[in-house]
């Protein structure tokens, strides 16, 4: 876990939460790391609804059934709405100069033609 509640006592929102540890220390970067922290609370709710719909049928309770299903399309479109947040704080060029480099590897870099070499670090 790479992130941390800014107030323990307000509870896992999106204005509360923040990254400990970046390799660039940019917000952009901490942002990058934060959107798909939004998406998956945006998606929490669709797999209880999923749950419920399950339950439904095995009971024929279609309009529990029909709840759950709007239930999951909200749940869908604020999934959309987080991962459209990106833009507000990662700006597609520091994304793509700052942080894609540490994401992709050191293989074939220019500052890196060979890769990286970790001495003294088991190999996987």
């Amino acid at each position: 876990q790479n992130w941390y509640l800014i107030d323990p006592s307000k509870g896992i929102i999106e204005d509360n939460m923040g990254i400990m540890t970046t390799f660039t220390g940019t917000k952009d970067e901490e942002w990058f790391y934060l959107v798909p922290l939004f998406v998956e609370l945006a998606a929490a709710p669709g797999l209880v609804a999923m749950l419920e719909i399950y339950k439904s049928m095995e009971n024929d309770n279609y309009i529990a059934i029909e709840a759950s299903f709007r239930n999951m399309q909200s749940s869908i479109e604020k999934m959309i709405a987080a991962v459209n947040r990106m833009y507000e704080h990662c700006k597609p060029d520091v994304f793509y100069q700052q942080i894609r480099p540490y994401q992709a590897g050191s293989m074939g870099l220019d500052a890196f033609p060979d890769g990286l070499m970790y001495e003294g670090v088991d190999t996987i």
